[in-house]
């Protein structure tokens, strides 16, 4: 019990408001954009989306993102440390409840078409992308992660002789092609890749400032 009150006192009061900032704005553009229209996100997240749509109402996108998400920061403690662990816990459990709240709870209907982009699939995929980028950009930053797959990326991409982004992309790719074939179209995988395109600019950018200080550190 000690250890993880020290654990928790750790991560500042900042750091706690931004990865629950962080989580919510994730939610809001995967619910409110991506959802609607049936676009997958990537990585866990998209992987969730995916499972949703073929399985019973009651395994929502919440319940997914929970059940596949969290062992994977447990296995990836040793690696990346306790206090990140906990961060990564944190701001998927905040992501999950706060696209329940969206779907289930706020008179948001958000079954059916998005209710700022309507059925345009390319204006779903690029702001459902940015924000979505907004949200795992501001959770990285902020000392924790969004979803599991960037966790086993910095585990399993050196022993493959693969950067961390080509591991990634590699399984988004891979998630992509199951997803048109389990629908039987490529339309909504294709624009997916816009998606993931959108959010992984955004991703950079939030992380750019982050990483010309550790490089001005270094040198």
């Amino acid at each position: 019990m000690r250890g993880i009150l020290g654990i928790l006192r750790k991560i500042k009061p900042l750091s706690w408001l931004m990865l629950t900032i962080a989580g919510v704005i994730n939610a809001f553009g995967i619910t409110l954009f991506l959802t609607p229209v049936k676009l997958y996100d990537s990585g866990i997240s998209g992987t969730a989306m995916l499972l949703s749509q073929i399985t019973p109402e009651w395994l929502s996108l919440s319940v997914f993102l929970i059940v596949l998400n969290i062992p994977l920061f447990v296995y990836g403690l040793k690696k990346q440390g306790a206090e990140f662990t906990v961060s990564a816990i944190y701001t998927v459990l905040v992501y999950s409840v706060s696209a329940w709240l969206i779907t289930d709870v706020l008179p948001i209907e958000v079954s059916i078409a998005s209710p700022l982009a309507g059925t345009d699939l390319l204006l779903c995929a690029l702001f459902g992308g940015v924000i979505s980028g907004v949200g795992s950009g501001l959770a990285l930053r902020s000392g924790g992660a969004m979803d599991g797959v960037e966790v086993m990326a910095v585990i399993f991409a050196k022993r493959l002789g693969l950067s961390v982004g080509t591991f990634v992309m590699i399984y988004n790719i891979i998630l992509y092609i199951i997803c048109g074939a389990v629908i039987h179209s490529w339309i909504l995988p294709l624009y997916s890749i816009v998606t993931y395109a959108a959010a992984l600019k955004t991703v950079d950018y939030i992380l750019l400032p982050q990483l010309n200080f550790a490089n001005q550190c270094s040198t």
